[in-house]
């Protein structure tokens, strides 16, 4: 993977955190801001195992279960915050 190939998914990931970053601090709160910022877990899960992981172009199997496992872990935090109430 070249420097330039390596460096936009890595600028994003930054930009993406911020964006978290910048919404906790303005004090949201509510199941709106746990989607969002799952939402953005999620992209930044799928950034890092296409990109980092090099599964982009690996055989689709791959990339299903991978892909599958970070769904899995997104749905499980997520019911686990909508049973806290």
């Amino acid at each position: 993977m070249s420097i330039v190939m390596a460096t936009r998914p890595w600028i994003f990931l930054i930009v993406l955190t911020l964006f978290s970053y910048g919404l906790s601090m303005q004090g949201y709160s509510g199941q709106v801001f746990v989607l969002i910022l799952l939402a953005t877990a999620l992209m930044k899960g799928q950034m890092i195992i296409d990109h980092f992981m090099m599964l982009k172009s690996a055989p689709l199997m791959w990339r299903i279960i991978i892909t599958m496992w970070l769904v899995t872990v997104i749905i499980v935090i997520t019911a686990m915050y909508s049973a806290k109430g």
